[in-house]
C-alpha cells in the first residue's frame, strides 16, 4: 500500500499510520467522533473523549445518547470550521508554490475564518459575554482558551 491510505481504513487507522499521536502534547485533551473508538489506548497519557457507538444487539442507553448529544454540540464547531476552511482553494487543491509558503497561506485563511467561527461560537454560547469564553487562535497559531 505504500504511503497511500485506503479509503476504507478507519479514522483511527489513518491516525495511527500518520503518526499524529506523537505530536500531541500529553496535557492536551483530545476529542474524536465515533470513528476514533479505541483512541484512549493509543494515547494513554491524554484525556480522550469519543462518542458512544451503538453495537448490534446493544443499543445506546438514554444516558449515552445524552452524552453524545452534548458531545456533538462541541464537535459541530470543529466540523463547521473545517467546512469554512475547505471553501478556500489554496487549502483544498494541489499547492503549486514552494512548500515554504504553505504555512503563510494557511495562516492567511485562518485569519479570515477565525473571526467568523468565533462569532458563531459566541452566538451559540449565548451573547456578548460568551465572546470572552470562546476559543481563539493566537497570531502564532497556538490554541488559547479565552
Amino acid at each position: 500500500m505504500g504511503s497511500e491510505m485506503c479509503i476504507r481504513d478507519s479514522d483511527l487507522e489513518h491516525f495511527r499510520q500518520a503518526g499524529t499521536g506523537r505530536h500531541i502534547p500529553p496535557d492536551t485533551g483530545v476529542l474524536g467522533d465515533a470513528g476514533y473508538q479505541g483512541l484512549d489506548q493509543e494515547l494513554p497519557d491524554h484525556s480522550v473523549a469519543t462518542a458512544h457507538k451503538a453495537r448490534r444487539n446493544h443499543p445506546l442507553t438514554q444516558a449515552e445518547k445524552d452524552i453524545n448529544r452534548e458531545f456533538s454540540s462541541t464537535r459541530i464547531v470543529v466540523e463547521n470550521t473545517l467546512c469554512e476552511l475547505k471553501h478556500f482553494k489554496v487549502l483544498t487543491h494541489c499547492f503549486r508554490h514552494a512548500l515554504d509558503h504553505y504555512d503563510d497561506a494557511f495562516r492567511a485563511v485562518v485569519a479570515i475564518v477565525n473571526p467568523r467561527i468565533k462569532a458563531r461560537v459566541a452566538e451559540a454560547m449565548g451573547g456578548a459575554n460568551a465572546v470572552e469564553k470562546a476559543s481563539t487562535v493566537s497570531k502564532e497559531g497556538e490554541h488559547v482558551e479565552g
